[in-house]
């Protein structure tokens, strides 16, 4: 009996731009081994999520660095046989192209209008991102609800729960957070003032030279005093 290979799995984004007009314009690129019109994305690397992947393949296929916005779709097919799966967001580009293009992979990045990008695409999939992202729509703002890190065990902790810090699982976390949230351009940061909340996202905070908001109603005490003020 044959084994079943697992799937490739990539991700990308539907990049986008206000025009001079404030008309929505979005990214194409041409890959010259394909002579294809697609939208940029590429293969999850070992170890990599989903949405760094598809902040890297924006940055290393246009050359622009993005803010991302929503999660909008997938896409399914087969490739020699097997299943590939694509993820995409909708990413913002931030002012001109910062980084260098490998031209053997893409030699050729376009702007247009979301009506002229559908047609000038090659792939039905692709043209189905772009109805997805414009359902969406373009002005929207992350909001990332995070859950602390892994904490030391409630039973072998003797102290106040407040004070219950991370493990060490959970402090190797904490210091994987800027690599994982870092694309959605995160400007304000809200947190619990319980030991575990603060230690998970201080190292976020500091990376993003931050300064933290700490609010003790952002706990499950808080909940308990008021559950029609939980999310």
């Amino acid at each position: 009996m044959a084994e079943l290979s697992s799937p490739i799995l990539a991700a990308g984004a539907v990049l986008w731009r206000k025009s001079g007009k404030k008309k929505i314009e979005i990214a194409l690129v041409h890959r010259p081994k394909y002579d294809d019109w697609s939208l940029p994305k590429g293969k999850i690397e070992p170890g990599e999520r989903a949405l760094s992947c598809a902040h890297r393949e924006v940055l290393e296929e246009t050359g622009y660095s993005a803010i991302f916005g929503p999660e909008i779709g997938r896409t399914t097919y087969l490739v020699d046989g097997i299943e590939k799966i694509v993820r995409y967001w909708s990413a913002e580009a931030l002012g001109e192209p910062v980084g260098e293009i490998d031209l053997n992979e893409i030699d050729q990045t376009i702007w247009l209008e979301a009506k002229e990008a559908r047609k000038k695409l090659t792939l039905d999939d692709d043209r189905e991102m772009i109805d997805f992202f414009l359902e969406f729509g373009a002005d929207t703002i992350p909001l990332v609800l995070l859950r602390h890190g892994k904490a030391i065990a409630r039973e072998a902790w003797d102290g106040d729960d407040g004070d219950r810090p991370l493990d060490v699982r959970g402090q190797n976390q904490a210091k994987r957070m800027h690599s994982l949230y870092y694309p959605f351009g995160i400007k304000a940061i809200y947190s619990s003032d319980a030991m575990r909340c603060i230690e998970t996202i201080t190292p976020l905070a500091r990376t993003l030279d931050l300064t933290a908001n700490y609010k003790k109603d952002l706990s499950e005490y808080g909940y308990a005093k008021d559950k029609s003020l939980a999310i």
